[in-house]
C-alpha cells in the first residue's frame, strides 16, 4: 500500500504539471505545439507508465486480499476454497507438482506420485481432466501467478459479477424484468389485483480454454536456479488473459461467451463529424442512457485510445474531465465517475463504441470452473531436447440485466 500511495503522488504532480500546460496552451497562438507539445508527450507517457505500474500493484493487493478471504458459498454456487499456504498437505502438494514439471513422472519419487495422484487437497471435483491424461491440478501458488498475468488483460472480471462452481455442467441463470409493473391503490372492499412475474432463463456454459502449448528447454527444466512457475504463470496467464478479455468484449455468444458490446442494446450514435472525437456533451448524454437506478453505482468502462483523448478534454469552465486519484483508496474519475481500461475495446473510429458507462456488476456475469490444470508434453519436442506444458481452464459469461449499462458509438462520417 506505501508504493501504491507514492505512485499515486507521483501522478497527482505529474498531473498537476499537465494541467499547467494546457494552461500556457490556451494562453499562447500555437497552442500545445513544438517544446510544450514534446513536454505534454513526455508527461503523457510517464502516466501511462505510472498507470501500469499501479494496476499490477493493484491486481496484486486484489489477488492477496482474495487469497485469504473466507469462503463464501451462494445458493447453486460453490466459492474455490484456497490456502495460504501454511497447510502441510498443500505443500507437499506444491512440492511433488514442481517435481512433476521438471522431470516428468517416470522419475518422480513414489511418494511425490502418490501425491499428485491423490489429488490437490483444497479442491473438490473438477468435472473433466484428471492424471490419467497426463494433467495435474495447479497449487495455489502457481494458479495464482497465472490469475494475476491474465487479470491485467482480462480487467472486466475485476468489476463484472464473477462465480465460481466445482463442476462445469451448464448452469441455468434466470433472469426477470419487472420494471414496466407498478403497485396499486386498493380500494376500500375490493380485490387485490395479480400481476405475475415473468421469468427468462439464460444457461453459463464452460467453454474450454487452452494456453497452448509452451516449450521449455531440459537445460532449463534441470536447473534449480530457473523459477518455472513464476514464468509459466507469466506465460499461461497473458494467453488465457488475451482470449478471454476479446471473447469478454466482443464475444459472439455462439459456442463462445457473449461480450459486452455484443449484448449491449441501449446507448447513443454521436452526431456527424464525431468519427475519431469523444465530446464532452456525448459523455453526458451516455450517463443519462442509463436508469438512475444503475447510475448510482456506474463506472466507465474505455479503450486506451479513448482515454488518451479523455485527458486533454475540458468541460465548458474548462476543467479537465478527467482527475488523478488524490489517496491511496481513491479511484481516478472521469466526470467524478471511476473507470476501467479494457485494451479489447476500439478505439474512436467510425461507428466504433470506445467508451462505455454502466453498473457492471450487475449486467454481466462471469462463470469459472474451479481448479485450472496443466498438461505435460513429455514426448513431442524432445527431439529439439524441450518439453511442452499447457494449461487449460473453463469458462464462461454473459449479460445479465441488459438495462444496467449502455454504450457511446462514433458517427459514420
Amino acid at each position: 500500500m506505501d508504493a501504491i500511495k507514492r505512485l499515486r503522488e507521483q501522478r497527482a504532480a505529474l498531473w498537476s504539471r499537465m494541467q499547467e500546460m494546457l494552461t500556457q496552451a490556451e494562453t499562447r497562438d500555437g497552442g500545445l505545439s513544438g517544446e510544450l507539445k514534446e513536454s505534454w508527450d513526455k508527461a503523457e507517457a510517464d502516466m501511462t507508465r505510472i498507470d501500469g505500474e499501479l494496476t499490477a500493484r493493484k491486481v496484486a493487493a486484489d489477488i492477496e486480499a482474495r487469497l485469504n478471504a473466507p469462503r463464501t458459498d451462494g445458493p447453486g454456487v460453490e466459492t474455490a476454497v484456497t490456502t495460504t499456504g501454511t497447510d502441510a498437505r498443500a505443500e507437499e502438494y506444491r512440492t511433488a507438482f514442481r517435481s512433476w514439471m521438471a522431470r516428468g513422472a517416470g522419475d518422480m519419487t513414489p511418494e511425490d506420485r502418490a501425491v499428485l495422484q491423490a489429488g490437490y487437497v483444497e479442491h473438490r471435483d473438477l468435472g473433466v481432466g484428471s492424471g490419467s491424461i497426463g494433467g495435474f491440478t495447479v497449487p495455489q501458488g502457481f494458479l495464482t501467478k497465472i490469475t494475476e498475468t491474465q487479470k491485467l488483460y482480462a480487467v472486466l472480471r475485476s468489476v463484472a459479477n464473477v462465480i465460481t462452481t466445482t463442476t462445469g455442467n451448464a448452469l441455468p441463470w434466470p433472469g426477470n424484468d419487472d420494471t414496466s409493473n407498478v403497485g396499486e391503490l386498493l380500494a376500500e372492499n375490493s380485490t387485490v389485483g395479480n400481476q405475475d412475474v415473468v421469468f427468462t432463463q439464460n444457461t453459463l456454459n464452460a467453454y474450454v480454454y487452452t494456453s497452448k502449448s509452451v516449450q521449455v528447454p531440459l537445460t532449463l527444466l534441470n536447473d534449480s536456479a530457473f523459477d518455472i512457475d513464476s514464468w509459466l504463470g507469466k506465460k499461461f496467464g497473458q494467453r488465457l488473459g488475451r482470449i478471454q478479455a476479446t471473447h469478454h468484449t466482443t464475444g459472439t455468444g455462439t459456442n463462445q461467451p457473449q461480450g459486452i458490446v455484443t449484448g449491449m442494446t441501449q446507448g447513443n450514435t454521436l452526431a456527424v463529424g464525431n468519427t475519431t472525437t469523444v465530446p464532452y456533451a456525448g459523455l453526458v448524454q451516455l450517463m443519462h442512457a442509463i436508469d438512475p437506478a444503475y447510475r448510482l453505482n456506474a463506472s466507465w468502462m474505455l479503450s486506451d485510445g479513448a482515454l488518451q483523448t479523455l485527458r486533454t478534454l475540458v468541460d465548458a469552465q474548462n476543467r479537465p474531465l478527467w482527475q488523478p486519484a488524490i489517496t491511496g483508496s481513491d479511484p481516478d474519475t472521469i466526470l467524478g465517475r471511476p473507470y476501467t481500461l479494457n485494451p479489447a475495446l476500439a478505439a474512436p473510429a467510425a461507428n466504433a463504441k470506445p467508451v462505455l458507462f454502466g453498473d457492471w456488476s450487475q449486467y454481466y456475469i462471469v462463470r469459472d470452473v474451479e481448479g485450472t490444470q496443466m498438461v505435460r508434453l513429455a514426448e513431442r519436442y524432445m527431439d529439439k531436447l524441450q518439453v511442452g506444458f499447457f494449461a487449460f481452464q473453463r469458462n464462461d459469461a454473459r449479460v445479465d440485466d441488459v438495462k444496467a449499462a449502455a454504450y457511446m458509438q462514433n458517427s459514420a462520417t
